[in-house]
């Protein structure tokens, strides 16, 4: 018998794991299921198979020969059919199931019901989380139409492009439909044959509430202690019950998982086509000296040295995520990033380009550079003065850029590794292995203690630029992105006023994993409920599977996602909605 949708009506007795649909707004948990927030499909329930249409029965036809009679036709039809729904079961069954993303937890990875915004003046089109309730058979459910930042009910809302600051004009933020979440499809039953790995995304029994499923990305396994330092994953292995002999390790993410969350912070392509908007004119968010901006290109017209060096006074260059354009999520919560990406495609008029991209962070210079046919990153410290000396972490020959072709240059600073990108290709690596007390160290203002690791204001800002010599050259796409960040998250003590820092966010008391014990986290750190702040565990898995909060017993993980196979829907010129194919996408 096929498994039926998840029931997400009935309440526990403990009003902290009441069901979300059940609960106000404001203190509703971002990622509780919500059947209406796709009005078609429970939350994160298995979606029915439809079956596959019976093939043709042969032998009906054709001169000389004789055809079928009646009844062997039906015979042969019933079977087929038989066997079509038996192959379907077996399938959904055993194999693969598919669920509903309700809310953003995992966005921009996976979006949950949304509203979409586009600019006619940049060309940019982003997802919005909703914003307005009403009420439907008792509980709180999301509006079919959104976007009247009017409403007395949650005060006035200013829509921007996330890549501009633009507002986008009132009248274009009124009766915007409300999106459906991805459909996603989940292996069910790979972790019997294999154990879970980090950085992959899991469907799960909530642990509060087994009733209904989550789900978020690994990124703590059995066996260790874990904690979350400047929004890097630090861990260290526990032996036979200790860990205090062993070394803490951040964990890096692998290239081809880092390229699919790296998030656009800006990018030249999406400049405005006009210099004023609604009265207010059209900041950069570069500064050039020597490089003019010729619409989305930058351009030197000399081999004379020229760079691009980032506004902060424009843009701070910090974990906001325009999903969160909401109310309720204060924007100056957001912390101060240093784990980047910047890009652009090179194109020198001559041979004999050089270039640096630079980040400047944690009291440090890093730096990925072309000089003189060879490809290099190093870094050094920024408090001893220009004096202080390089320490090359990699290099490699490469030769000059072509002359009068576009080059793909990327520069990553992720996770406490250097990395050289040119045409798509890894030319140069290295790593530096600081300790959460080192990193801690490096991150925070001077003299901020260890509880400072909460306050967005206490970490030291991060600057970024781009610097050219040698030839006349134009750059395009000229970009910076930047990597998931895992807030420190505060948590409500016994759902009173008084707060404490959530799981693995002291740095004093590191969170440890026991045997199948999994730590799990939302892509969208900052409006995600996930271990850092799960404080109460449902009754049933307290007695039958594990009674530790914050954790994810394996017992409780359902499978793996690995493919959005139904992306929200649109409309656009169609006459009735229809799925987002364009967005159908691997889950990495």
């Amino acid at each position: 018998m096929m498994e039926e949708p998840q029931n997400n009506a009935e309440s526990p007795r403990d009003p902290e794991s009441r069901p979300a649909e059940s609960r106000p707004p404001e203190s509703r948990p971002d990622d509780a299921p919500s059947s209406e927030a796709a009005p078609e499909t429970p939350a994160l329930a298995e979606q029915p198979p439809t079956a596959p249409a019976a093939p043709p029965v042969s032998g009906c036809g054709g001169a000389g020969k004789k055809k079928a009679k009646p009844d062997e036709s039906f015979k042969e039809t019933l079977i087929s059919i038989i066997m079509s729904f038996a192959m379907v079961f077996i399938f959904t069954r055993f194999v693969v199931a598919s669920y509903v993303i309700p809310t953003g937890s995992m966005a921009p990875t996976l979006m949950g019901a949304h509203m979409r915004f586009w600019s006619a003046d940049t060309g940019a089109e982003w997802p919005v989380n909703f914003w307005h309730f009403g009420m439907r058979g008792g509980q709180q459910v999301p509006l079919p139409v959104q976007g009247d930042s009017r409403r007395p009910d949650t005060g006035p809302v200013a829509v921007s492009d996330p890549y501009t600051d633009m507002q986008i004009p009132p009248g274009e933020q009124r009766d915007i439909p409300l999106r459906a979440g991805d459909r996603i499809l989940v292996l069910k039953h790979i972790y019997a044959l294999r154990e879970p790995r980090r950085w992959e995304v899991a469907v799960f029994k909530y642990p509060g509430f087994a009733k209904e499923n989550y789900i978020k990305r690994i990124v703590g396994l059995p066996n260790e202690d874990i904690l979350l330092i400047d929004g890097d994953i630090f861990t260290r292995p526990v032996v036979d019950g200790s860990s205090e002999d062993q070394a803490w390790s951040v964990r890096r993410k692998p290239a081809r998982i880092q390229r699919d969350l790296w998030y656009t912070i800006y990018s030249s392509e999406h400049r405005p086509a006009r210099e004023e908007i609604g009265g207010r004119r059209w900041q950069d968010r570069w500064i050039g000296a020597g490089l003019e901006a010729d619409g989305p290109r930058y351009r030197a017209d000399d081999a004379s040295p020229a760079r691009l060096r980032w506004n902060p006074q424009i843009r701070l260059i910090n974990d906001w995520v325009s999903y969160n354009n909401m109310p309720r999520v204060d924007p100056n919560s957001s912390f101060p990033i240093s784990d980047l990406r910047l890009r652009a495609g090179v194109a020198p008029d001559s041979a004999g380009l050089s270039l640096q991209f630079i980040i400047s962070a944690r009291m440090f210079i890093f730096e990925g550079a072309i000089e003189d046919g060879r490809a290099v990153v190093r870094m050094r410290s920024d408090t001893a003065g220009p004096e202080s000396e390089w320490v090359e972490l990699d290099s490699a020959d490469i030769g000059d850029l072509p002359a009068g072709r576009v080059t793909d240059i990327e520069f990553w600073h992720v996770d406490q590794s250097l990395q050289l990108w040119i045409g798509g290709e890894l030319v140069a690596s290295g790593t530096y292995d600081w300790t959460p007390e080192e990193r801690l160290a490096r991150a925070l203002r001077p003299r901020a203690d260890s509880g400072a690791i909460h306050d967005p204001n206490m970490y030291m800002r991060t600057g970024v630029e781009m610097r050219f010599s040698g030839s006349p050259v134009t750059l395009h796409r000229v970009g910076l992105d930047r990597d998931l960040y895992y807030q420190p998250a505060m948590m409500s003590m016994d759902g009173g006023p008084r707060r404490v820092p959530g799981w693995g966010t002291d740095p004093d008391e590191p969170f440890r994993l026991g045997p199948d014990q999994f730590f799990m986290l939302g892509d969208n750190s900052p409006a995600s409920g996930d271990s850092r702040a799960w404080r109460t565990v449902d009754p049933w898995v307290a007695n039958q599977v594990d009674d530790t909060p914050g954790v994810v017993h394996r017992e409780l993980i359902m499978g793996k996602a690995f493919f959005v196979f139904w992306p929200s829907f649109h409309k656009g010129l169609a006459p009735i909605w229809v799925p987002d194919f364009g967005r159908m996408r691997m889950i990495r």
